[in-house]
């Protein structure tokens, strides 16, 4: 086929142009002296504090780093924490146990008859199977199930260990149950809130 006979995909052109202006946004910080100690005012006895331009990449508030106890030995999980506290994933637990109630589950001849009630850590551990996903994505996030002996390319040992050996069908009551609204909470429309579902994690974010 010569060149002239290959088909271009006809870009599209749209109307608006959008100029986003310079974020010139600023932070606070403390100002440390030589031993990386923070410097104090003679006189007022107050922290001396100055700012210093974000850029475009951003920086954490000191506030934030102060309020949970991070710097720079933290590790990432500590980092994460704060966007996905236990508090909110307890909630969560709460509202996907009573969706299960809901639907009778764990009873016999109703769906899932061997279903039992999640608790925070395991349900927090079923959410990070998905980060985990992303990160390092395989063709069915169940492959993540597998030990690396079994599967050398998608297994993970590490979620094996911590799922034990029912994970996968522990994981299809999770993807049948999880909630993050409450289950017997009437949905508004979905053109007036169109993330209602995971509205609670994006006001906490």
């Amino acid at each position: 086929m010569c060149e002239e006979e290959v088909q271009v995909v006809k870009k599209r052109n749209y109307p608006h142009v959008f100029d986003r202006a310079p974020f010139v946004g600023t932070i606070g910080f403390d100002k440390l002296d030589r031993y990386k100690r923070r410097r104090i005012d003679p006189i007022t006895k107050k922290i001396i504090r100055d700012e210093k331009p974000i850029g475009d990449h951003g920086a954490p508030r000191p506030e934030f780093i102060f309020e949970n106890e991070l710097d720079s030995d933290s590790v990432p999980h500590e980092w994460f924490e704060p966007f996905l506290p236990r508090s909110l994933t307890g909630m969560w637990t709460s509202y996907t146990n009573h969706k299960a109630l809901l639907a009778n589950a764990g009873q016999d001849d109703e769906v899932y008859p061997d279903y039992t009630q999640f608790y925070n850590d395991e349900l927090r551990k079923h959410i990070s199977v998905y980060m985990i996903q992303g990160l390092s994505p395989s063709p069915h996030v169940s492959m993540k199930f597998n030990s690396q002996q079994e599967d050398d390319i998608n297994g993970n040992d590490f979620i094996k260990r911590s799922l034990g050996p029912a994970a996968v069908r522990r994981h299809k009551n999770f993807r049948r149950f999880f909630a993050t609204q409450c289950p017997v909470k009437p949905p508004p429309s979905r053109s007036s809130r169109p993330n209602w579902k995971i509205d609670p994690f994006l006001a906490w974010i």
